[in-house]
């Protein structure tokens, strides 16, 4: 199970842009995004980091939404941040909306988000 180093060190965890936000692309055309993400004294082992995409119906609804994880890059900023990337082309075009987030990743956890600990970019 996550260790209390995890739930100590949560309120210390912090996401952060790396890449310059895109307004938009062509469909069939790939993004890159790049993350820093204080973790310390966590590892990237500790969380999972990813881009949620889909469709607004109203509201705060998204429609169609697909998950797609990030990976670490075993590289770190100069504050010593991890950085994660994640190369991708969206399957769905149109106009689309996307959320970035982390939570703790361990896998004897019963459900992703057992632990009640999630941050959004």
């Amino acid at each position: 199970m996550p260790s209390p180093r995890v739930r100590r060190s949560w309120p210390r965890v912090e996401l952060r842009r790396l890449d310059s936000p895109k307004r938009s692309i062509a469909f069939g055309e790939g993004v890159r995004l790049e993350l820093a993400v204080r973790l310390d004294p966590m590892k990237p082992e500790d969380v999972v980091v990813e881009l949620l995409i889909g469709r607004r119906t109203g509201g705060e609804v998204v429609r169609d939404s697909r998950r797609y994880r990030f990976e670490w890059e075993g590289v770190m900023t100069d504050q010593g941040e991890h950085c994660f990337a994640l190369q991708i082309t969206p399957e769905m075009c149109g106009k689309l909306e996307y959320h970035i987030r982390t939570y703790p990743y361990h896998e004897l956890l019963t459900h992703p988000f057992e632990m009640g600990m999630m941050r959004w970019l």
